[in-house]
């Protein structure tokens, strides 16, 4: 029972971070104009394709906290932590089509931050049974986005086995598959395996949309207030 805990502390500690970034945005709204260029051409080819069906306000937010979230159904943050960490457009449109996937796919119904604070208060072993089912659920929509994304690739024509990489190499887990069951991810190789097992049922668009260029962008990280 103290490794579920641990791993449970573990996920609060990550939420209470990402969500003290997110409060405080508007003091750290970060922006970079190569950055925008190129976040813009692949979101226009996503809409032309039907990826991205949605109006989506992009937000980049200083903090050392690596992620990317889908906040109220019509946002989405990056960090500037995450976005140092990537290495090729290839990757950040994985994340990106993951995270307009949960949007995509009504994953925000409701409202986000209670669902995450409700998880954030439950605890003792009573709330074992509810965490599992709250991970399960969390999980289930993280695979989901997933396999959108991949979805996504191969319907911009491009190589849809890029996702699986983009998952081992990016994205954050349990580091023991025994805590898997009351995380909010599954580990990464789980994710990565879901990811390649879609692809030889798709089909590749042949127009192959061209990923702008991805470089070490440099934020400048100024107050102001998101709109």
């Amino acid at each position: 029972m103290s490794r579920f805990l641990l791993s449970k502390f573990k996920f609060i500690i990550f939420v209470v971070s990402f969500f003290m970034s997110v409060s405080a945005s508007a003091e750290m709204l970060c922006e970079n104009t190569a950055f925008s260029s190129a976040l813009s051409q692949i979101v226009q080819a996503a809409k032309a394709e039907h990826i991205l069906n949605h109006e989506v306000k992009f937000f980049v937010v200083k903090s050392t906290v690596s992620n990317a979230y889908a906040f109220d159904k019509d946002k989405i943050f990056f960090t500037t932590s995450l976005l140092s960490s990537i290495k090729n457009s290839d990757f950040f449109a994985a994340i990106l089509f993951h995270e307009i996937g949960h949007i995509e796919l009504n994953h925000l119904e409701g409202n986000p931050t209670d669902k995450l604070m409700d998880l954030f208060f439950s605890s003792g072993p009573s709330s074992i049974i509810g965490l599992y089912g709250k991970a399960q659920f969390s999980q289930d929509q993280e695979i989901a986005a997933d396999l959108y994304s991949v979805k996504s690739f191969a319907a911009l024509g491009l190589d849809p086995y890029i996702v699986g990489r983009a998952l081992l190499e990016i994205t954050y887990g349990p580091s023991d598959s025994s805590m898997t069951p009351f995380y909010s991810h599954p580990i990464a190789q789980m994710r990565k395996d879901e990811a390649d097992h879609l692809v030889p049922s798709l089909t590749i668009s042949k127009r192959r949309f061209i990923l702008p260029k991805w470089d070490k962008f440099n934020w400048a990280c100024n107050a102001g207030e998101m709109k």
